[in-house]
C-alpha cells in the first residue's frame, strides 16, 4: 500500500514537471542560472542571494537546464517524503501509507516539490534534522541544522534553538559541530570577497518595496496550500502528538517556521514579499500530524469489539473516502504556464539570434532572457547599472519588470545618450544597442 501511494504521488508531481513550461516564481530561474554560471565563475557558488547550500546541490543538475534542476528537486522531494515517513514511524504511526498520501497530495507540496527553489532542499533538511533530534543522534542533527542557514538564511534561528538544547544537555561536541558549516562558508567568502558572508543578516530593512502584512496574513494561504482535509486532521494530530511524550516537542520546528515568517513579513524585513512559497517546508510537519490523527482513528476502530463486521466495513469506507478526497484536492494543481514576461523574453532572445546579434555581448535584468539566450552566456546585472562601463556594440535588454530596480531608466535610453532601439515588441521589453562614440549619459 505504501509503495503504491508513494508512486502515485511522485508520478503526479513528475507529470507537473513535464507539463510546466513556466515557473511560479522567477527566483527559480535565477537559482538555476547561478548554479550553471558557477562552472564559469566559481566564486558564484558563494553568492549570498543564490544560497551556497542550494547552489552546490544544483551545480551538476543545472547543466541540464531548468528540467535538470527540477529532476533534482523531485528526487529531493522523494527523500523528504521518506524522511517524514521515518519520523512518523518514530511517533508510532502504523499505517505509514498515510504519510505519502498527506504529503504528496498537499497542493503546495506537489506544486513546489519539483521546482528548483530553496524551499525544496530546506524541507528535506529540516525534516532530517528533526528526525535526528528525535532519535538523539545529536552530532548529525547539529551538522544538518548548521547547514540549514546556507539554504535559507532565516533558519539561523534553529541553530540558536538547538544550540540551547545542546548546552542544556552538556553535549559539547555537537555544539561545536553546529557552527562549523557557517564558519567554513564565512572563511571561504572572506577569502573570495574580502568580507564575511554573514553580513547579510545585519541588513534587515529593505524598504517599502516588498510591503508587509498582518499577523494572520499567511493563514489563508497555508490552509489552501495544505488542503482542508490535511489541515483539519493536523489540528487533531496535535492532540495525539501531545500524548506521545516530550519527544513530540521537536515537531514545534514546523510552527516555528510559520511564526518566524509571520514576524518577518509583518515588519517588512529581509525583502520577504509575503510569498506563500516560503512556508511550503511546513508540509512534512502537517502530513505527520495528519497521519497521527488518521492512524489513531484507525486503531480505535480496530480495537472496538461491538459489531466487528460493521466497524470493519466502516473503516474501509472511511479510508477509501479519505484517500479519494485528499487525492482530489491534491490533483487540482495545474502546471505553470509561461507567463507574459517569459513569452516576451523568449521572443527577444529569438529575435536577437535571428537578426545576427547572437554573438554580441548582452546585458539583461530579467532571468527569463538569461535562460532563453544561450542559457546564461550573457551578463545579468547584480548591482546598479553604470552606462559608462558598457562598451560599444553591447546589447541592453530592457524589461518593465526589473530594469528600473537596477537604475535603468527607459526614458534615458536615447540616441543622444548613445542608445539605439533595435526591437520593441510591446511595453514589456525592448532591445537597445550601445553605439560607438556615445556619451556616458543614460
Amino acid at each position: 500500500m505504501y509503495a503504491a501511494v508513494f508512486a502515485a504521488g511522485a508520478a503526479w508531481t513528475l507529470s507537473l514537471l513535464v507539463r510546466s513550461p513556466g515557473v511560479a516564481n522567477h527566483d527559480e530561474i535565477t537559482h538555476t542560472l547561478i548554479a550553471r554560471l558557477s562552472w564559469r565563475h566559481p566564486t558564484m557558488v558563494l553568492d549570498q542571494w543564490g544560497r551556497v547550500g542550494h547552489t552546490l546541490l544544483y551545480v551538476v543538475p543545472s547543466l541540464g537546464g531548468l528540467t535538470g534542476a527540477r529532476v533534482m528537486s523531485l528526487l529531493l522531494s522523494c527523500l523528504t517524503v521518506l524522511a517524514a515517513t521515518k519520523l512518523a514511524h518514530t511517533f508510532g504511526v502504523q499505517r505509514l501509507w498515510l504519510v505519502p498520501l498527506f504529503l504528496w497530495f498537499q497542493p503546495w507540496f506537489n506544486d513546489v516539490g519539483y521546482t528548483a527553489m530553496t524551499e525544496v532542499p530546506f524541507a528535506l533538511g529540516l525534516t532530517a534534522a528533526v528526525l535526528c533530534a528525535v532519535q538523539q543522534r545529536w552530532s548529525l542533527a547539529a551538522v544538518i541544522t548548521g547547514t540549514l542557514p546556507l539554504i535559507r538564511n532565516e533558519s539561523i534561528v534553529y541553530v540558536g534553538l538547538l544550540g540551547l538544547v545542546l548546552v542544556a544537555g552538556r553535549r559539547w561536541k555537537p555544539l561545536a559541530l553546529i557552527v562549523v558549516p557557517e564558519l567554513v562558508y564565512n572563511a571561504l567568502y572572506l577569502l573570495a570577497h574580502g568580507r564575511l558572508g554573514a553580513g547579510n543578516f545585519a541588513h534587515a530593512d529593505h524598504g517599502s518595496f516588498y510591503g508587509h502584512g498582518g499577523w494572520s496574513y499567511y493563514v489563508p494561504g497555508a490552509w489552501h496550500g495544505i488542503g482542508t482535509v490535511v489541515t483539519v486532521l493536523a489540528g487533531v494530530g496535535c492532540l495525539v502528538a501531545v500524548r506521545r511524550g516530550p519527544q513530540a516537542l521537536w515537531l514545534l520546528a514546523y510552527p516555528i517556521w510559520f511564526a518566524l515568517h509571520t514576524v518577518i513579513y509583518h515588519y517588512g524585513l529581509y525583502a520577504s514579499g509575503g510569498y506563500i512559497v516560503f512556508l511550503t517546508p511546513l508540509a512534512p510537519g502537517a502530513a505527520i500530524l495528519a497521519a497521527l490523527a488518521a492512524d489513531a482513528a484507525g486503531t480505535q476502530l480496530r480495537a472496538a469489539r461491538a459489531a466487528p463486521n460493521l466497524l470493519r466495513a466502516t473503516g474501509v469506507l472511511a479510508a477509501g473516502a479519505l484517500v479519494a478526497v485528499t487525492a482530489a484536492i491534491g490533483l487540482r494543481t495545474d502546471p505553470h504556464p509561461l507567463d507574459a514576461d517569459g513569452q516576451v523574453m523568449r521572443g527577444a532572445a529569438h529575435w536577437i539570434d535571428a537578426h545576427g546579434y547572437g554573438s554580441r555581448p548582452a546585458i539583461t535584468t530579467h532571468p527569463w532572457f538569461a535562460y532563453f539566450h544561450h542559457y546564461g552566456r550573457q551578463q545579468m546585472l547584480s548591482g546598479t547599472f553604470d552606462a559608462a562601463k558598457v562598451r560599444p556594440d553591447t546589447l541592453l535588454v530592457w524589461d518593465l519588470h526589473y530594469s528600473s530596480r537596477y537604475g535603468i531608466d527607459y526614458a534615458l535610453l536615447t540616441p543622444a545618450n548613445g542608445w539605439v532601439l533595435l526591437y520593441h515588441p510591446n511595453g514589456l521589453a525592448a532591445v537597445f544597442e550601445r553605439r560607438a562614440g556615445s556619451s556616458n549619459a543614460g
